[in-house]
């Protein structure tokens, strides 16, 4: 490739990644452009010194770039490690509260793609609004975003609603309106939902 073809390519992909959004994309055109930052390096090796000199000043514009776009893959797979790491911290149910105070959690295992998930959660999250009681705790899990979780848990169907109190797991089976949910919840904890 002569010195007009690296400069055009160089300018392509440059273009390209001003216009995506998505970081998986950036990654594969960093990819390229590192790919195509080791073909000119390799082309001023083998090259005439007036043609390696304009190929130098090509390799002194790509660096930069590279440079920024790796910061950039960088800070949005940090980004996604503490996204993760949050993920994770919230799906673990702790038995009691800092205080020692018994708190009860009722969770509900779903997944996105689930049709009964998706008409049911919009319920739930009315009724994590209306709950008065600070003892219990409701909490929704993804089982799309947290398979292994679920896998362990033993969650084979959707939606699975389960309260876990005094250290006992406890699977809801019943009709998933806010009076059935109370009932369950005095039957085993002795406390009131809402």
């Amino acid at each position: 490739m002569d010195y007009k073809a690296y400069k055009d390519s160089i300018t392509l992909l440059i273009k390209e990644i001003g216009n995506i959004k998505d970081i998986k994309t950036i990654d594969l055109k960093l990819k390229e452009l590192h790919q195509l930052h080791g073909s000119i390096l390799h082309e001023i090796n083998k090259s005439a010194p007036e043609d390696a000199s304009k190929l130098r000043l090509l390799e002194h514009d790509i660096l930069p770039i590279i440079s920024s776009l790796y910061k950039t893959v960088e800070a949005y797979n940090k980004t996604q490690i503490e996204e993760q790491k949050e993920e994770a911290r919230k799906i673990n149910i702790p038995i009691q509260d800092g205080g020692g105070t018994q708190v009860s959690y009722l969770v509900l295992y779903f997944a996105e793609w689930c049709g009964h998930c998706k008409r049911y959660l919009p319920k739930w999250e009315e009724l994590k609004n209306k709950v008065e009681n600070s003892n219990i705790v409701l909490k929704q899990i993804s089982c799309v975003k947290h398979k292994d979780k679920c896998a362990s848990l033993g969650i084979t169907s959707y939606p699975t609603i389960r309260l876990y109190h005094n250290k006992k797991e406890i699977e809801f089976s019943g009709s998933r309106d806010d009076e059935n949910l109370n009932e369950f919840i005095k039957k085993h904890t002795s406390e009131s939902l809402i």
